[in-house]
């Protein structure tokens, strides 16, 4: 096979599969409490998380189930989790009954990363 056939090839299937690509933009832009209030308020399952600090990801391994609850605060855009962490918190967009949520947390002076999985059931 010529070069010239294999350059032709190459360039067909990219210009397809830059075609198909899709808008990543609603994936990557934060879901806000005021959008979405009733389907983030919710009791959740934890299923999976990563982080960046061994602290977390001691924590993370030794957890089998876990679950957490949203529920609006009286303080306008705050919700509260009851540890010695300061984070703050971003939901992401997920599937219909999942929650993403990425946090950036203080703890001693570190800065931790984190992202987790949330489902309303066992099997999402």
């Amino acid at each position: 096979m010529s070069s010239s056939v294999v350059l032709a090839a190459l360039l067909g299937l990219f210009s397809l599969s830059q075609a198909s690509l899709p808008d990543c933009k609603e994936l990557i832009t934060p879901r806000t409490l005021e959008d979405d209030n009733k389907s983030i308020m919710a009791k959740w399952i934890f299923l999976e998380g990563i982080a960046d600090h061994y602290l977390f990801t001691d924590i993370l391994k030794t957890v089998n189930s876990s679950w957490m609850e949203f529920a609006p605060s009286t303080l306008a855009k705050t919700l509260t989790l009851r540890n010695d962490i300061v984070s703050e918190g971003k939901f992401l967009p997920s599937c219909p009954d999942c929650l993403t949520m990425n946090f950036i947390s203080q703890f001693k002076n570190k800065t931790i990363y984190s992202l987790y999985l949330f489902s309303k059931s066992q099997n999402p």
